[in-house]
């Protein structure tokens, strides 16, 4: 008797994580990952509106050695959308509507049919004004997509997380973060930590260090990746002698200042990797977080050595990890930097 009622207690439990805020039951998102469903008229999607959108969403992500989509960019006619993929996990919905709209404007929903869903809306009273509202939205649709990917990511991985790799960086850093169970090989020296699967056809890693957060500047991209390889050079070798891990300079860096809850402050970094005595290379991601005292910056460093195969959602899902990195934030005060 005790456990059937424990065991409809816990069915009660999952049934209410299912439901949406208004008491709703949710089904699971559909699709795999990085899908996008872009639902309007085959009339605008055939028109300049539609190329823009078309090379924002399905547009190469940034520093990958090989061309990879944002997304998977799936169009389909306004009359064909029906139940059946509702609860596709990321829906663009775009309209031209003269007598409907008189400015272009952009809305954000979520969990409207599936828990975790991510949908946007983009209104027009004409395709000129959807193509300029697209692309002055461009960023933060983006934006708004990947982070709706990296949280069902996060979620996952709270389910296979590797604890003792985790309490070991929170004891070094003071901050909590996950770590895939399937990382299970760890390099920890001064400040420093290399986790990783040790698999050299599909290399997976994370790195965490430390650096002084002294000005302004110090944030800048080139400044977090000149930190980056002065780790890199002495704790991340190659796989000939002399070799390691350094930024490929011959690929420009990308960066962007996150907003999210996890600290004060924190800026994203973009690039490729190589070992300059050898032929090894791939993409790297860093998330750079300002400390809770604000002396230090704390970084993740999601890297890929993958030759051959797919990267993107290899590293996206190791840039979740990174991006669940937490800093207890320090309570504002005058002396805040940031």
């Amino acid at each position: 008797m005790k456990k059937t009622i424990i065991g409809a207690l816990a069915a009660f439990a999952l049934a209410l994580s299912s439901c949406s805020e208004s008491g709703r039951f949710l089904p699971t998102v559909q699709g795999s990952t990085y899908d996008l469903l872009v639902v309007g008229s085959d009339s605008v999607w055939n028109s300049q509106a539609g190329k823009v959108m078309d090379s924002l969403f399905g547009g190469p992500m940034p520093a990958l050695p090989e061309d990879e989509p944002y997304f998977k960019v799936i169009p389909l006619r306004t009359q064909f959308f029906d139940a059946t993929v509702k609860p596709t996990r990321n829906i663009v919905f775009y309209e031209v509507n003269p007598s409907r709209y008189t400015k272009g404007s952009v809305r954000y929903e979520k969990d409207l049919w599936a828990r975790s869903q991510a949908l946007v809306y983009i209104t027009a009273p004409d395709v000129a004004t959807l193509t300029a509202t697209v692309r002055n939205n461009s960023a933060r649709m983006l934006r708004y997509l990947v982070d709706a990917e990296e949280a069902r990511a996060v979620d996952y991985y709270k389910s296979y997380t590797n604890r003792d790799f985790s309490e070991q960086i929170q004891k070094k850093f003071g901050v909590g973060m996950l770590v895939p169970t399937d990382l299970n090989k760890m390099r920890d020296t001064t400040g420093f930590m290399w986790i990783s699967n040790g698999n050299m056809n599909v290399n997976q890693n994370l790195l965490v260090f430390s650096s002084p957060y002294t000005k302004e500047s110090d944030f800048s991209a080139e400044h977090l990746v000149a930190v980056q390889d002065s780790f890199t050079t002495q704790f991340v070798p190659g796989p000939s002698e002399n070799s390691f891990m350094k930024r490929q300079p011959l690929v420009p860096l990308t960066s962007e200042v996150l907003k999210n809850d996890n600290s004060d402050y924190c800026v994203e970094v973009r690039g490729r990797w190589h070992c300059p005595k050898d032929v090894m290379g791939g993409p790297f991601v860093s998330r750079n977080y300002l400390s809770a005292d604000h002396k230090s910056i704390i970084t993740a460093v999601a890297f890929l050595y993958a030759p051959g195969n797919p990267k993107r959602n290899r590293l996206r899902m190791l840039e979740a990890c990174a991006g669940s990195l937490k800093v207890k934030a320090a309570k504002t005060d005058s002396t805040a930097t940031k």
